[in-house]
């Protein structure tokens, strides 16, 4: 897993898994990638993940399943705080 990660930020391929292009955005969300990674080499390589995260290096089908996956994330993340908040405030 790390090393699909690696390959994917670090070199210049362009074929790209599009599990490890949802790998790589779930763990640049939370700030995960520091910590297989160096800070500083991954500041070098800002726009290249920005361009995987945002499915720029992936095919028209791999970046729809990306997209789709990221708004089924957000959705599970999102719709429990909205829940818990409005159960909480009624009382």
């Amino acid at each position: 897993m790390i090393d699909r990660l690696r390959r994917a930020i670090f070199s210049d391929t362009r074929d790209i898994d599009p599990r490890t292009a949802i790998l790589l955005s779930l763990a640049n969300s939370v700030d995960l990638l520091s910590i297989p990674f160096e800070k500083r080499q991954l500041k070098e390589r800002k726009e290249r993940i920005k361009k995987i995260v945002e499915g720029e290096l992936l095919g028209k089908a791999a970046k729809e399943v990306v997209e789709a996956v990221q708004a089924a994330i957000l959705v599970a993340v999102i719709v429990p705080s909205i829940v818990a908040a409005s159960s909480h405030g009624g009382h």
